[in-house]
Formats: structure tokens, sequence, C-alpha cells
């Protein structure tokens, strides 16, 4: 569906006011300061706003405000006083799954539904897999369609399925692009609702375009109803009364606010450390054994709480029905006149927007859905929100290396409900068999505006999240990637022996893809050894020789995508989601888990790697939903998810200096629970403009302090543009012609940046793509007073100046300010910094300036 792309930094409506990085050109005076308005949440309320401030260390507020959020949430909820009212369902089409927008009567260029050689002019275009409920406005009597691969898709293969009152009425054999259209017609015996479907037929989703060409309902009073002219809804979730616990499903039939109050409840706590508290609420029902655990830590300094649910079936039979499981459903309430305001960003599609900061008001009537694409939980958008309220608001995040959903929805009394989970979840459990939802984390602020939040985060990311192998933080580097990807152990020594010419120290040398027996073509992936006809000696010849200058080994794999005619599909085709044609690695399958987990310790073991780089160059959502029984959908999904990330768990056991870069085509799969485990090296495969490596930076460094990316070697402008906490060059440096005085220049450069940012980061100029713009932010670092500006004029920017109000100085303190192309240093007062303004002036466009200052 078409998504909202209208808010960005500085493009705010007159009602919506904020604080906002302002900025003006030098020559024509200050920026225009756009004030706040103030909105209280209820749920959230402080002792007091206090005056804004820019300081992100927590306060004694907050902390409590997340302790008595908890609290109060996180409980056994009370026997409900009366049942709930069943939800009001308007008719129309209930998307629950589709791989990108339903389209309606054609496509957006005007091309109609065609099947085999024919046209129509009603019909809906899903790409599978597609799940869509069709809502009657009455009972109806029956269902006709033609079904088919629409022959504009150039191809694909489906399987079409329709289920009325849960039973499968319709299940078609496998359609192919290019044949004809399949006339059916379905019996709906009165039925108001029912589903349609169309499903992956195995050999993944590329062309599945489904028709269903002229589909129309006979209603039981005789009249005719087109489904093109029901109107999309967005998914409902089921209504409830209040918001204890903060998650809810649906089990056998009946909501968990009806049967959590009347099930056994232990609760118990213990201290992980001296920040961290784990609370574990357990509800067990004894007429079939289902056994829920909540378990949630409380931070003592920082206002965080999180939770994760576990169910688990202890009794002898399967389960009745688990679904619509949310892993977060609570409400939060204005009460001051002011409106909430959703700061989200859009994830790394491999576009130019990647990272782009987005903002959705949530006024009146409001119902914002946001989902991942595919499977992969950072492919469309980032699975981090922050609610602002003005002064005050939250941080949400999901921990879900899988396809969630978020909802926010503004209800009839102006509370504003968020429900966020795992997208599908219809299923029984075995006997013995547990599953886990997504993890949830709440940051709760108060004080300053959602920039000061966003700070307050990144330092509890820091402090707790980011991984720590052998007990210290990753490092900061500069690295290097040759790129070949057909790699050959004379050219990669040559490579490195030519750095070492030249006198330039690199901290990583990563080895890409097509090191393992590939037939030449580097995605035919399934034979995880060492290719020894490129490595005789192995990629441990490579290793030995950085490791005697100082320098550690990244190599890349990936184990979760399967070509046919590798080992793993000669010889175990059950492990593979697609058998022995390839496809999906099932993670979820013990004897695949355990095999991948062996054969990555191993080379990791003889060939002497240092850092592990795990790329994921697939959709698994198809994969995952074909392998569903009706009454198991979300489960491989599940086990796959849980699988992942006990195999990181183990490699990181096994190896505890050992730290795990997740690539997943260059960013698509940043959720928290992949964040507590690895950093991004590569954040976006969209990495070849500055300004797309500008506007990524600005981005992205809201939410994850510790990001990557390559370049080539270029200009000073590119060199600057493309300095990250984990930064490489991609050059030959066999080749002695190559300028190396400048990326000697630039690599001291950039780790004298690196030095500040692990600290706050402050955006100074709005977002933007265009080349006649500025772009400026700011690391600073709190302890030392110290910082860098990096401050960017785009090729057609007209303006030789511009002025940045720096953050979080100390208004009475005086700094030193160096810019890092001219000598010296001059002196200004703090609040001179930060009101006025620092004026930088690039005398040319395409170039770019690096000012630090210190303390005083």
């Amino acid at each position: 569906m078409p998504r909202d792309r209208a808010w960005r930094f500085g493009s705010r409506p007159r009602d919506v006011l904020h604080r906002w990085p302002t900025v003006g050109n030098a020559d024509e005076g200050a920026g225009m300061v756009v004030e706040p308005s103030i909105l209280v949440l209820t749920a959230l309320t402080c002792a007091s706003l206090g005056a804004v401030t820019d300081d992100p260390t927590p306060t004694a507020a907050e902390i409590a405000r997340a302790r008595q959020w908890a609290a109060e949430h996180l409980r056994r909820p009370p026997v409900p006083t009366a049942a709930q009212p069943p939800a009001a369902r308007r008719p129309g089409l209930v998307v629950l799954a589709n791989h990108g927008g339903v389209l309606i009567n054609g496509r957006p260029d005007g091309r109609r539904l065609k099947l085999g050689d024919v046209e129509f002019e009603h019909g809906l275009i899903c790409h599978a897999p597609s799940t869509v409920i069709v809502r009657l406005p009455s009972r109806g009597r029956s269902f006709s369609a033609t079904v088919g691969v629409d022959a504009n898709a150039g191809g694909g293969s489906i399987v079409f399925s329709v289920r009325v009152e849960g039973r499968e009425a319709l299940r078609t054999g496998v359609l192919v692009g290019g044949g004809a259209g399949l006339p059916v017609s379905i019996d709906l015996g009165g039925a108001t609702e029912f589903t349609i479907a169309a499903g992956d037929a195995g050999d993944g989703i590329a062309c599945d375009h489904a028709d269903w060409a002229e589909a129309t309902v006979m209603l039981a009073d005789g009249s005719e109803l087109r489904l093109s002219d029901l109107p999309l809804l967005e998914p409902e979730p089921s209504p409830r009364a209040g918001s204890v616990p903060p998650f809810s499903f649906t089990y056998g039939g009946k909501h968990s606010d009806d049967l959590l109050p009347i099930w056994t409840f232990v609760e118990s706590s213990e201290e992980l450390d001296a920040q961290r508290t784990r609370r574990v609420q357990t509800y067990t029902d004894a007429a079939t054994g289902l056994e829920l655990r909540c378990v949630a830590v409380e931070y003592a300094d920082f206002p965080v709480v999180e939770w994760t649910i576990y169910f688990r079936n202890t009794g002898a039979a399967d389960t009745p029905i688990v679904e619509n499981l949310q892993a977060l459903d609570t409400r939060f309430r204005s009460t001051r006149g002011g409106e909430f305001l959703l700061h989200h960003n859009v994830g790394s599609p491999c576009q130019p927007n990647d990272y782009e900061p987005l903002e959705t008001p949530l006024g009146p009537g409001a119902n914002k859905r946001i989902s991942a694409a595919g499977g992969r939980p950072t492919n469309s958008d980032l699975c981090y929100f922050n609610l602002d309220a003005v002064n005050e608001g939250l941080i949400l995040a999901l921990g879900w290396p899988g396809q969630w959903s978020a909802q926010f929805l503004r209800e009839d009394d102006g509370a504003l409900r968020v429900v966020a989970g795992q997208e599908l979840t219809h299923f029984v459990l075995h006997p013995g068999e547990e599953i886990r939802t997504p993890l949830v984390v709440l940051q709760f602020w108060c004080g300053g505006d959602w920039i000061r939040a966003q700070n307050t985060w990144r330092r509890w990311m820091i402090a707790h999240n980011i991984p720590r192998p052998g007990g210290k933080l990753v490092p900061m580097h500069y690295g290097s990637c040759f790129g070949n990807l057909q790699p050959l152990a004379e050219e990669e020594i040559g490579v490195i022996r030519g750095f070492i010419r030249e006198g330039i120290r690199l901290d990583y040398y990563f080895i890409d893809a097509g090191w393992y027996p590939d037939r030449g073509n580097w995605p035919v992936t399934g034979t995880w050894e060492v290719d020894t006809t490129r490595f005789p000696n192995g990629l441990r010849e490579v290793a030995d020789l950085l490791h005697d200058h100082g320098m550690k080994l990244v190599v890349w794999f990936e184990p979760e995508r399967c070509a046919g005619g590798t080992w793993i599909t000669e010889n175990h085709p059950e492990w593979v989601l697609g058998g022995a044609d390839g496809g999906l690695v099932n993670l979820g399958n013990p004897e695949a888990w355990q095999w991948v987990v062996d054969r990555v310790d191993s080379l990791l073991t003889s060939e002497g790697i240092d850092v592990y780089r795990q790329d994921f160059n697939i959709d698994p959502l198809s994969y995952w939903r074909a392998n569903d029984a009706e009454d198991r959908q979300g489960i491989t999904e599940i086990q796959h998810v849980m699988g992942y990330l006990a195999f990181w768990d183990e490699l990181l056991r096994r190896h505890p200096n050992l730290w795990i870069d997740t690539c997943a085509s260059g960013g698509r799969r940043n959720d928290l629970e992949t964040l507590r485990r690895a950093v991004p090296l590569l954040r976006s495969d969209y990495f070849g403009t500055t300004t797309a490596q500008q506007a990524q930076t600005m981005g992205i460094a809201p939410w994850m302090p510790y990001f990557g990316s390559g370049m080539g070697m270029g200009s000073v402008y590119w060199y600057r543009s493309c300095i990250f906490p984990a930064a490489r060059v991609g050059c030959d440096a066999r080749d002695p012609a190559l300028d190396y005085d400048l990326l000697q220049r630039m690599i001291a450069e950039c780790h004298e940046v690196q030095r500040h940012m692990w600290g706050d980061f402050y955006p100074l100029t709005p977002y933007s793509l265009a080349e006649d713009a500025w772009m400026a932010w700011q690391f600073h670092q709190p302890d030392n007073g110290e910082g860098v500006i990096q401050a960017f004029r785009r090729a057609q920017c007209p303006t030789g100046s511009i002025q940045v109000k720096l953050r979080g100085l100390d208004p009475y303190r005086r700094y030193l300010i160096r810019d890092a192309d001219t000598p010296g240093e001059r002196e200004i007062l703090g609040r001179e910094l930060m009101e006025p303004g620092l004026t930088v002036t690039l005398a040319q466009p395409e170039s770019a300036a690096v000012v630090y200052y210190r303390r005083r």
C-alpha cells in the first residue's frame, strides 16, 4: 500500500509545533525558531515538566515513571466486570498479508488484469504471499472469479485458495504465468466474511502476481457486489477494555483479558546485575496445560522496561488455537489538548532514501500501520518508534528478526492504542513445545524534545545492548575489502602487502563472498568449505599475514540461503524450505541447526577468522508461510527466529572474543534482538553517492550508535561523507599509483572523528536528499565537553556559509574551536555556539568541513 512520506525534518504543519534543528544562511540571518507546544500523557505523567533541556541523562522522574508504568501494567489483570463488546466490522477488504500493495482494477500504468490473452476490467491483483479477508455488508450466497497468474508479470507460479468459516472451500493446483484463467465458484452458505489467499508454489515469489479477475459476490438478497468496489481496510486488533497486562492474545476463541485473571499465577524476581532486575510472571491454564511466561527486565539507570512472552504446552495433547498474539497491546491518553506525533524511519530497501526520518501525526481518527516486508525486519521500515507528545513521550522498539507489524490507532475517546507483534499467528502447540514473541522495549522520556530522548536511547544502547567481545565494546575501526566475488589467495595477499608497502595500517580486512566452491557464481551457497583451488592453503594463510601485521580478518558467510546442487541440498534437502532446488535453510530444524553451528564454528577456528560476517540475501516470509499447516500459521517463522538467535548465541559462547557483522543485503535485519548480538558493518546496499551516505548517517545515528559502510578511493568530500564507526575503503593496493597520501590522511581523520562517535548525536540541519542543500550534524561527548561538527555543502548548493546551533554545551563555559583544514584554534562562549550559532564557510560546492571543539 502507499506509504506516507510527507513528514520529514523541518516539514511540519503549523498546528503540530515542536523544536526542530534550525539553520540559517550566515548572510541571511539566523533561522526561524519553532517553539514547542505542550502535551501530557496521563499514562506518562511527569512530576514536573520543568525547563526544556538538552541533557540526555535520565532523570529520577523518568526512571520513577518507567517503574510506575511497569508496576501498573505488568501485573495480573483484574477479573473483567463486563463482557467485551463485539468489534464493529466495516465491510471491506482486510489485507492480512501481501507483498506490496493490493492493486484494484489494474496497474498504476493503466494495464488491466490479463490472464492468457484475455483482459479483465475489474478485479484485484495481489502479489503472493497474499491473504485478504473479505467482509461483506450482509450474508453472502456465492463467490465467483477467474484466477491465474497475471500475464503482465512475466512468469510466476501460484496456488490459490479460499476459506469460508474456517473450512477450505477451494485450493487450486499450481497455476503458472502465461496460462489461461481458471473460473472458480464458491458456495458461501450465508457467511458474512471469507478469506482469499495466493500462495507461493515453492519456487520463490518472483513474478507471483495473482489475479482475482471479475471477483464478485452474490449476496443473499440477490444483489451483486464486486470485490474491487470494497474499500481496503487495515487489520483491526481485537477490542479490549483495558491495557493490563500490555499484551494480548486469543486462546480457544476466548480473549486473554477473560482468561488470565482466572489462570494460576506465580511471580518471581531476581537481580541480574546492579542495574537490571528480571521479573518473571507465569500464568497456567489448568485445563489444557498451556503455560505463559512474561519475562520482564527493569533498569535502574535508564527509564526502560522490556519484556518477552513465552508459551509452553505442558499438557499431553495439542493446545487449542493461539491467535492474534500481540506482544504489545496498550493505551496512552493525552489530556492537555495537544496531539501525538510519531517519529519513525524508512528501513534499508536499497534506495536513495534508506533510513529517511519520517513523521506521522496521530490526530483524531488516525490508524497508522507499519510493518516489515518479506520477513526481514528492517527491509522496508525500521522497527523503532518515538511517540512524541512534546516535552514527553516514549520510545518503542521491537526485537524480532522476522515479520512484525505495529499499529497506532486513535480511539473515539482520544486514547492512542498501540498494538505490535508478529504479523500473523494462528497455531496450536504440540506437547512440550515452546515458542516466544518479539521483544518489546519502552523508554519513557519527560522534558526536552524528542532529540534529547533519542540520545538517552543511544546511551542505553551503548550501555546495555551493543556487543562487547572479550568484555569490551566493539571497536571503531578502518578497514578494507578488495571485493572480488571470486577471490584468489594470491590476489588478497597482494592487496594486503600493498597496504603494508605504503605504511597504511588497517584494523580489519574483509574477504567477501565467493571463497567457497560456487561454480563461478557467488550466490551458489550451500557448500561451506574453502575452495582450495583458489585458496590452496586455506583462508588461514591470509589470516596469518594479517595477524603478523596487527590486523584482523572478517569473512563473509550466508548459511541461511542454499542453492541447488550444493552439499546441503544434495545431502539433506529436508533441511531446506524449497528442497533439493534450494531455498531457505531451516534453522528451526534441530539437525540443520546443529550442522550449521558446527560447520561455521569449525571454519572460524581452522581459518583464524576474527569477525563472522553473516549476510542474508533472501526474503524468508514466503518460505515460512508455505511450510505452515492451517493450524500452525506463524510457527515456522517463530522456530526459524529462535534458531537464528540461538545459533549466534552458541557461536558467541564458543568464541567469547568473536564479534558478528549482520549484513542482510545491507541493513535489512537490524532489529533489537539482532543488534544485541551483532553490528551492521554495511548499513545499506545503496552506498554509491555522497548524498546518500550523508543522509543515511543522519537517519541511522539516532537509533544505532554503531554502523558501517564502504567506499572507493576519491576526493576529500567523498572520504568525509564516509566517516562511520566502522569505515572501510575498497581499492587494489597492488597499484602503486593510487593516492595513498590522501588515504593515509583521511584514515587518520576518520579515527579522530571516531573518538567522538560514542557521544550524543544532534542533527543540525533538516534531513534532505537535495543537491542544493547543506547537511550538518554534531557528535558531543558530555563527559569531557569535546565533540565534532561535520558539515557538507552539496554539489549544487549556492550558499557558501551556514549557521548551525550546537547542542549539549555548557552555555557558561568557553570552548576552543579547531577547523580540520585551518591551523590554530579560536575561543567562543558556549551560549554563543548555541545561539546564534557557529558559522561554517565552504568556498566551493561539493566540499565538507570537519570542526572539532573542546571545553576549556
